[in-house]
């Protein structure tokens, strides 16, 4: 479980999130919403420990990573992973050597044990025969699942999309809102979700946090988001189910 408590981060003299609070609990999927620039990536990126907040605490299993030597905030971070917008895959490896890049920095196994868990891995996201393949050579939903594949491979406790559907045609965005529900319920795993995407929101939320104007307006679930009153939470679920 990840709780914020408190939480204020400034840049320069900007102030990003302001005194902010949340829970996101274990095995379930939590959607991050808000206008552009409202502070969702600051916030996802310091719970990952990429920025340091100026206040507040980060628990993760309730180890505070403000508060701890950076070697064991390594060992935490180690237990989150993320799928970027871009999919950010390495242009000049192939599936394979992209797929295993987390392996082979981080764990011991052989290359036999290696090539087994990079097959095993591609076919949670339905990939088959495509090894040696390159991204210039993938479409953008392959892009995604060679992306997702890579984030899962280490089986982390938590796993963050940012904006998983952005620039995918509707039938593709389906086939990836479906396969993140399928990689969910398959692993185990706590899902966090930056998204704009009315569909993604809809079918995959299970918590949702809202930030607006530096605050996190809301926390809870779809259906208590429909009786907040906020002129901006009343845009974005005009936007959502209408």
């Amino acid at each position: 479980m990840i709780n914020v408590k408190n939480l204020s981060i400034r840049f320069d003299d900007t102030l990003i999130l302001d005194d902010i609070s949340a829970d996101i609990k274990k095995n379930i999927i939590t959607s991050i919403i808000g206008k552009s620039g409202s502070g969702k990536s600051v916030f996802i990126k310091t719970i990952m420990g990429l920025l340091k907040a100026n206040s507040g605490e980060i628990l993760i299993d309730n180890v505070n990573i403000n508060n701890i030597p950076k070697k064991v905030r390594k060992d935490i971070q180690i237990k989150m992973s993320m799928v970027f917008q871009n999919s950010a895959l390495f242009d000049s490896l192939n599936v394979f050597q992209n797929v295993s890049f987390p392996l082979y920095e981080h764990t011991k196994l052989n290359d036999k044990e290696i090539i087994e868990k990079v097959n095993y891995t591609l076919s949670l996201v339905n990939l088959t025969d495509i090894l040696e393949v390159y991204p210039s050579d993938l479409s953008g939903g392959m892009k995604k699942r060679v992306a997702l594949a890579r984030a899962i491979i280490q089986e982390p406790d938590y796993i963050i999309y940012d904006e998983p559907t952005t620039g995918l045609d509707p039938i593709t965005a389906d086939e990836i809102i479906n396969l993140i529900k399928d990689i969910h319920n398959t692993l185990k795993m706590s899902s966090i979700i930056i998204t704009h995407d009315p569909e993604c929101i809809k079918q995959l939320t299970e918590n949702l946090i809202m930030i607006d104007n530096k605050k996190i307006i809301f926390q809870g679930t779809l259906n208590d988001f429909h009786q907040i009153d906020h002129p901006t939470a009343k845009a974005f679920i005009n936007h959502i189910f209408n």
